[in-house]
């Protein structure tokens, strides 16, 4: 899969994306597995809320979910609900920013992102060149990870 150049990061990361309420629901409970790995954090459940929120803009049924109320999920058990490349592309982009929003990715986090993109037909090498593409925007300034958890 082709990664963004560093130098095209759109001011909202998943604006143009095609996603419906229920494949939201699915990246959020992705990102809500993999949260947990080494303990949930109070800011960590606020940027899954504003991911949910930022790849429902578009829908008339925006969900309005605690994080407490996502399903659970595993790899295997996303693979076969969620088949959009560009959205297996997103989910891993949105989980390595909220493993990234404490300032660096945990070895739990990485394994669990790294199970999901193995699931997802994602090579370990696709997810070291997006992580190294994604701490580029954030050293950047184009992606400040502190206004992340913020609201609008």
């Amino acid at each position: 899969m082709e990664l963004m150049a560093e130098s095209s990061v759109p001011a909202s990361l998943f604006s143009e994306l095609a996603i419906s309420p229920d494949e939201a629901l699915l990246i959020a409970a992705a990102l809500q597995d993999i949260a947990s790995v080494d303990g949930t954090h109070s800011d960590e459940k606020q940027l899954i809320q504003r991911l949910l929120k930022e790849l429902c803009a578009g829908s008339l049924s925006t969900p309005s979910l605690d994080t407490r109320q996502l399903p659970q999920m595993s790899p295997d058990e996303l693979a076969p609900k969620l088949l959009d490349p560009t959205l297996r592309m997103a989910l891993l982009q949105c989980s390595l920013l909220l493993a990234m929003a404490d300032g660096k990715v945990s070895e739990p986090e990485r394994e669990r992102i790294l199970e999901y993109a193995r699931a997802l037909g994602i090579s370990p090498a696709a997810c070291e060149e997006l992580e190294s593409v994604i701490e580029g925007w954030i050293r950047s300034g184009e992606i400040p990870i502190a206004s992340l958890d913020t609201e609008d």
